[in-house]
Formats: C-alpha cells, structure tokens, sequence
C-alpha cells in the first residue's frame, strides 16, 4: 500500500495525527489526538457515503478510511500503553 508508512515515516504520521497548531490541549495532548481521530473518523464515513450515491472518488474515499484507520489504530496503542502502565503502578508493592 502507497499510503501506509514504515517505521521511520512514524514520527511524521504522531505530527499529522497530533496536528500541534490546535488548539492547547489538557491531559498532555490526549485529548487533542482523541478529536483529531474523531474528526479523522467522520469524515472517512461521510466520504464513503459521498462515494456510495456516486458524488465522491473512490481514491479520495480509500485514503481518507486509511488514515482514519491508522489514526485509530495510534490511538488505540496509546490507551494500550495507558493501562498497561495503570496495571504495572497498580501491582507495586507499597
């Protein structure tokens, strides 16, 4: 695929999803890539009902879900690293 990146374009794709000129956000930034991928998200659906009544191109449809998808995909990693840090915290003995 022409659209996904290796590891090495990752720090490019953190500075897409991440988009720091938003506005600040709390929480060291989550919120900020939670809206991103919302936003992301909506319109993946929106294109792919353009492109489902004939009013969208199917290229512009199929990338926009892809990086829909990896934006999800980050953020999901995100919150996995969040609980497993949550977890290790939790097991310390007092």
């Amino acid at each position: 695929m022409a659209g996904v990146q290796g590891v090495s374009g990752l720090p490019e794709l953190v500075a897409q999803v991440v988009q720091p000129e938003a506005k600040p956000a709390s929480a060291g930034g989550f919120s900020t890539v939670l809206e991103s991928t919302n936003n992301l998200l909506k319109e993946a659906d929106k294109l792919s009902a353009q492109y489902a009544t004939g009013r969208a191109d199917l290229t512009e449809a199929a990338v926009t879900a892809e990086h829909a998808d990896v934006s999800l995909g980050f953020l999901m990693a995100i919150r996995r690293q969040a609980i497993q840090a949550y977890q290790q915290i939790m097991s310390m003995p007092v």
